[in-house]
């Protein structure tokens, strides 16, 4: 899952709540972190949602993984926040239609 939303609006902390249930990992802009704002910025310059979306597979493979080595398979659920500025503006409907 993906929670998508503005800056300063209690993200973080809303992440925090669901990483505290034992079945559910979520990380607080695992996507930004991994990528840097270097990374970020390239990739929605690039203008392709397909390439983005690739990015957000690997944030949940490499969380999903990570969910599992840390609890030894008890996590059922992985997700992480992203901001608007952070891509979703740039993408808009394709990005949504590419998340159903």
């Amino acid at each position: 899952f993906i929670v998508i939303s503005q800056q300063r609006s209690g993200t973080a902390f809303f992440a925090s709540l669901f990483d505290k249930h034992s079945h559910i990992r979520c990380s607080h802009e695992d996507l930004f972190y991994r990528l840097g704002l270097w990374g970020m910025k390239t990739l929605i310059e690039a203008g392709s949602v397909e390439a983005y979306m690739e990015e957000i597979h690997r944030s949940m493979d490499a969380l999903s993984l990570q969910a599992r080595n840390i609890t030894g398979g008890n996590v059922t659920h992985v997700g992480f926040e992203i901001m608007y500025d952070q891509g979703v503006l740039a993408f808009n409907k394709d990005l949504f239609r590419e998340l159903n």
